[in-house]
């Protein structure tokens, strides 16, 4: 689907169009609105969640959610599989009370362990147990195959590049925060 330059609209996912259709009434509604970046931002939204309902799908087999197994591939993926509450808040992108809500499910069902520091017993820290290692090495190789699904239409100079993109988007995050 083309959209011509007059409308300043670029061509979208099929599944993406009802959105862009009211983007666009948006725009002609309203001549501060800016259609192109606001547009950006949907789609970047609309990725997003779309990668974790695919992951979701895939996750349920496993008793696992999209934010949980995010919570996991942290662990799995640090230094010695421990993180603190506020690294996996910024490892992850969830709020604080997502992460304790997750973590308490997480540690109900023995993927994790708390415990305290040895050195500050005010610092809690998370560790995948080794069943969650078990666990993580199960769903990892479903996870990979599904989060490629959603990039197959990207050539690797594509992905490169939205990656390179994507990246700045951050920082341009970063720099309001």
């Amino acid at each position: 689907m083309s959209k011509s330059p007059k409308q300043g609209r670029l061509p979208v996912a099929l599944s993406f169009r009802p959105a862009d259709d009211r983007l666009a009434r948006t725009a002609e509604r309203s001549p501060d609105f800016d259609l192109e970046t606001v547009t950006l931002a949907r789609l970047i939204n609309f990725v997003s969640k779309g990668l974790a309902n695919a992951a979701n799908g895939g996750l349920k087999a496993h008793g696992l959610n999209h934010a949980a197994y995010a919570v996991l591939v942290m662990l799995y993926g640090s230094a010695d599989f421990t993180l603190t509450p506020s690294q996996l808040v910024d490892a992850t992108h969830e709020k604080s009370a997502n992460i304790t809500r997750i973590c308490d499910e997480l540690l109900k069902v023995g993927l994790i362990a708390r415990s305290f520091d040895a050195n500050d017993r005010r610092r809690v820290q998370v560790a995948l147990t080794q069943a969650g290692r078990v666990v993580i090495t199960r769903v990892l190789p479903d996870m990979v195959q599904v989060t490629q699904g959603s990039f197959i239409h990207l050539s690797a100079k594509e992905r490169a590049q939205l990656n390179h993109l994507l990246r700045k988007v951050i920082d341009g995050q970063e720099q309001l925060a």
